[in-house]
């Protein structure tokens, strides 16, 4: 237990849906080397395929947590550009509504 504690204060991971993606990667390199080495050449084949497809799913739910990231940071951007836009407007006379 302390090893995984230890990689997650290295990686500095914040999210809680980060460290699942990271396990998950471990987890599923495990299963995939438990049954590389005790199954025949389909069952090779077939741990392939579910290490693949379970790793592009992570993958794209990490392109998904990157975008929201990216979103969420440039919405709080703009909501802080536009409330500074409002009060230079209000303080320098020109929102008076006086034309």
């Amino acid at each position: 237990m302390r090893d995984c504690r230890a990689l997650d204060e290295s990686l500095h991971i914040e999210s809680t849906e980060r460290n699942f993606l990271v396990m998950t990667r471990y987890c599923a390199k495990a299963v995939f080397l438990d049954r590389v080495s005790n199954e025949g050449a389909w069952g090779k084949l077939s741990a392939w395929w579910l290490y693949f497809r379970t790793l592009l799913g992570v993958r794209i739910y990490e392109y998904y947590l990157d975008f929201r990231d990216v979103r969420d940071r440039l919405r709080r951007t703009w909501v802080f550009h536009t409330g500074t836009l409002r009060y230079f407007w209000h303080w320098s006379g020109c929102g008076d509504g006086v034309d």
